[in-house]
């Protein structure tokens, strides 16, 4: 009997060490709920879900190559599927986790996003109409603009969040980008899009 209970608890840790293969997403739309919620995650499900006294709730396999969304009424909430559990919010249209994971980095790096480009504009708004002035500040904000996606890629190899990143930045610089794009996951670049990009890049350098 101990040996079986030992076996056990050595099945349950093992599997605990492999990562959840699915993601919990559920929310609670209050008075204001739709009828049904339609969650899709890249080619692994696409299906509708019905709204019961102001929740939903369901489980979808996890895909890091993608980026998942939840359709409920007129909001689209946009997550990764990343074996948390995930809460829509109504009152601001987004996606939380519970815990730290490749979608909580999704929710600092849009989060980012918001705060750069409207710090971006008031300081572009403060200049008036020196124009010298709002080209040297466009560079040091490219600069940094440049930098920051550069380390989001490099956080994020195998999964969507890098993908996002990589789109900020796409230039003209053909080894550049194909350096960025050979440093995903093999994963990753089995995406198409992905495959189209180094097809592009590499027909630029021939």
């Amino acid at each position: 009997m101990l040996k079986k209970m030992m076996l056990a608890a050595v099945a349950v840790l093992m599997l605990a060490a492999c990562g959840s293969k699915e993601t919990q997403v559920c929310a609670d739309f209050g008075n204001n709920a739709p009828d049904r919620v339609r969650v899709t995650v890249g080619d692994k499900i696409d299906t509708t879900v019905p709204v019961i006294d102001g929740k939903f709730e369901i489980e979808v396999p996890v895909d890091l190559t993608t980026m998942a969304h939840a359709r409920a009424g007129s909001s689209v909430f946009s997550f990764v599927s990343d074996g948390s559990k995930i809460t829509l919010d109504p009152k601001d249209g987004k996606a939380y986790s519970n815990k730290k994971g490749v979608h909580n980095r999704y929710v600092e790096y849009t989060k980012w996003m918001d705060d750069f480009l409207a710090a971006y504009r008031k300081e572009v708004e403060a200049l008036g109409d020196d124009q010298d002035a709002a080209d040297a500040l466009f560079k040091e904000r490219q600069a940094e603009y440049i930098d920051f996606h550069k380390a989001t890629i490099k956080a994020n190899k195998d999964n969507i969040l890098g993908l996002t990143a990589l789109r900020q930045i796409e230039n003209d610089d053909a080894k550049e980008m194909l350096s960025l794009i050979n440093s995903f996951s093999s994963e990753m670049r089995k995406l198409p899009e992905l495959v189209e990009l180094k097809k592009s890049y590499e027909e630029d350098l021939k």
